[in-house]
């Protein structure tokens, strides 16, 4: 079988030939206006799998999201990609909010490059660039990327 990619996922369908788990799914999911959880989500009109906790296990560890009823309800499950974070297999969700924060990060130094004929050295070009980052990163904490402490502010440090 192919290697997997931690930048490829999809959902197992045991009804392929009739329903489109995959399109409701991304449906339910891809939107640049939201960023959200692929996992726990309720595909309307898709049925779900009669999957065991051992089936799940094996299509997580393939790299594959299963849809099955929980407690009742639809819900999809979680994929693990061969991309480690401390040793141990991430999640799709966990790598798409990194690559959000990122890319919010290298959009924010961009747009400091380029609105800025030069940059200069030493504690006025460290404060720009600080500004920057953490700009980028108060934006990321404040559609739900980096937890906020109680008291308010975003998990981070500059």
């Amino acid at each position: 079988s192919p290697e997997k990619s931690s930048r490829i996922f999809g959902i197992y369908d045991g009804a392929a030939s009739v329903e489109y788990k995959n399109a409701a799914w991304a449906g339910r999911c891809v939107s640049p206006a939201n960023l959200v959880s692929y996992k726990w989500k309720k595909l309307n009109g898709m049925t779900e799998d009669s999957l065991t906790d051992a089936e799940v296990s094996t299509l997580e560890d393939a790299g594959w999201n299963g849809y099955r009823k929980v407690k009742g309800v639809g819900q999809t499950t979680g994929s693990r990609t061969t991309e480690n974070v401390s040793g141990t297999a991430s999640y799709i969700d966990t790598i798409i909010v990194r690559d959000n924060i990122i890319n919010s990060v290298a959009s924010a130094l961009l747009t400091m490059f380029t609105s800025n004929e030069i940059i200069p050295l030493g504690e006025e070009g460290r404060g720009l660039v600080r500004e920057a980052i953490t700009s980028a990163l108060n934006f990321s904490g404040s559609v739900g990327l980096i937890q906020e402490f109680e008291s308010g502010s975003y998990q981070y440090e500059v």
